[in-house]
């Protein structure tokens, strides 16, 4: 049995799209969901050079469950490099200011960090 790899100008998918309502899933098991479908992994001709062309609609983010632990202890990290400009920004925080960034945040980091990243974390939009 040969191994079959895809050309690079091939494309995995047309346009597909896929909608996924977030009302009371738990946001770790939806963002792998939703991370293996923009990566193109439920498909049979997955191939990790070629970019996948998979959009995904995200409905209701605001009423994700999300265990009262995980909001209090879990907390990003960022810095501007000068002494003492560290900047912690907790998951109960950036819930209420903003869900969306929020599970941006979650699935970018399930990601590899590739040249694809960027482009592949774009096709996730929310109603």
């Amino acid at each position: 049995m040969a191994t079959h790899s895809a050309n690079k100008n091939v494309r995995l998918q047309k346009n597909e799209s896929y909608t996924i309502d977030a009302q009371g899933k738990s946001i770790g098991r939806l963002a792998t969901s939703v991370a293996s479908i923009i990566r193109g992994k439920t498909k049979p001709n997955f191939s990790y050079h070629i970019q996948p062309s998979v959009k995904v609609v995200v409905k209701n983010i605001g009423l994700v469950k999300i265990s009262e632990k995980k909001l209090i202890s879990e907390s990003y990290f960022s810095t501007s490099g000068y002494p003492g400009k560290k900047q912690f920004i907790s998951w109960d925080k950036l819930f209420k200011k903003n869900p969306q960034e929020l599970f941006i945040r979650v699935v970018s980091r399930m990601i590899p960090r590739t040249k694809f990243k960027d482009s592949i974390i774009r096709n996730i939009s929310f109603k």
